[in-house]
């Protein structure tokens, strides 16, 4: 039983030690992030009533120091308690948070204990929840709700959400400004169906100011928009824009995702991925020098072989009319001279009969003249 007590033993620190968060986000696995529930309370008793506060806080577990620092940073901001720098930050808020709002409730329940007890209203309270709303690979949307009853005719419900980036758990910016012309138009235009009202009858129904009447569009949420799956939500308070019985009128508009956000690490990868793309970049540029140096040279051997063709073709030109003098050229009369000398040289009777016909032709040409 031992040796099995200090492997388990061994098994389970081993395991705490690999789920412990560091600065370093890529041992984190964002696609899901588990969360667990912090509660505490506080209360006192006040003559016959009693006042309280009750508040339970969704946890993210799994996180680096940075994500747990900003988270817990964010949850003592909107619980207005001053920030801890304790390894459970959250459930010291949490505490803070009970005994500060149920020493508030008791102070106006002896402030206003006649009154209450009069209307019969023995509990004053407060309700405070954050949850987990929403999650993906990118941002994780939470809800923060309050319900406040301090003796008035309605409860006071209070519903914000929030939405975080998952690299450093720090508040998304989701809301394009220079869209809000657009949102503004298309939230008052969702309404109008929702409510099943003229544009003229829900500006007169809703809680608008004189330039919201004027422009014809309904303001944005006093709380920024929070993401719910690919939806951009618009959340109205109780009593911002409409009466009791509207409720919180809520409008989900089609949001246009951004690129996901790099993790860290992922710079230097983007880095070698640059110079990769320069080395192929100049690559490219060497193949296509030394390609247009081939093509340059293709084309001067083909100019050179043209040019040598030419060369050729004169000279055969030029040797052809050479040729064709030689052969073609008509014998001249000294040439025919020079041949029948050569002939006569040759034979001498030709001489003999070529003076008898000579001297002939010359007698009787000096006879007959």
């Amino acid at each position: 039983m031992s040796i099995r007590f200090f492997i388990i033993a061994a098994v389970s620190a081993f395991l705490a030690a690999c789920s412990c968060g560091g600065d370093d986000s890529k041992n984190v696995d964002f696609s899901k992030i588990n969360t667990f529930v912090v509660s505490d309370s506080s209360g006192y008793e006040v003559g016959k009533g009693r006042a309280y506060a009750v508040i339970n806080i969704a946890e993210p577990s799994g996180l680096s120091k940075l994500c747990k620092k900003n988270y817990a940073m964010w949850v003592s901001t909107v619980l207005q308690v001053d920030p801890t720098d304790d390894k459970n930050a959250v459930q010291s808020l949490a505490t803070a948070f009970a005994q500060k709002e149920a020493l508030r409730n008791q102070a106006y329940f002896i402030d206003n204990q006649n009154e209450l007890e009069d209307r019969y209203i023995s509990e004053i309270y407060t309700r405070v929840g954050i949850r987990k709303l929403y999650e993906d690979q990118q941002y994780i949307t939470f809800m923060k709700e309050d319900t406040v009853v301090r003796g008035e005719v309605h409860k006071s419900h209070i519903a914000v959400g929030f939405t975080f980036n998952k690299e450093d758990f720090a508040l998304a910016d989701l809301l394009n400004t220079d869209d809000v012309k657009s949102y503004r138009k298309k939230i008052t235009d969702q309404l109008q169906k929702s409510m099943g009202m003229s544009h003229d009858q829900l500006l007169d129904y809703l809680f608008l100011g004189d330039d919201c009447k004027k422009e014809g569009v309904v303001p944005l949420p006093a709380n920024g928009p929070f993401l719910l799956a690919d939806s951009l939500v618009f959340l109205y308070q109780e009593y911002e824009i409409a009466p009791y019985k509207a409720g919180m009128p809520c409008v989900k508009l089609p949001f246009k995702r951004k690129k996901q956000v790099a993790k860290t690490g992922t710079t230097e990868k983007s880095a070698n991925s640059d110079a990769k793309n320069a080395k192929t970049d100049s690559g490219k540029k060497s193949v296509k020098s030394e390609k247009k140096k081939t093509d340059s040279a293709k084309k001067q051997s083909k100019k050179d072989k043209k040019s040598a063709g030419s060369e050729k073709k004169k000279t055969k030109s030029a040797d052809s009319p050479k040729k064709k003098s030689n052969t073609d050229k008509k014998p001249s009369k000294a040439d025919k001279k020079r041949l029948s000398r050569t002939r006569n040289q040759r034979n001498p009777r030709n001489l003999t009969r070529n003076r008898q016909k000579n001297s002939i032709l010359f007698f009787c040409y000096n006879y007959f003249l």
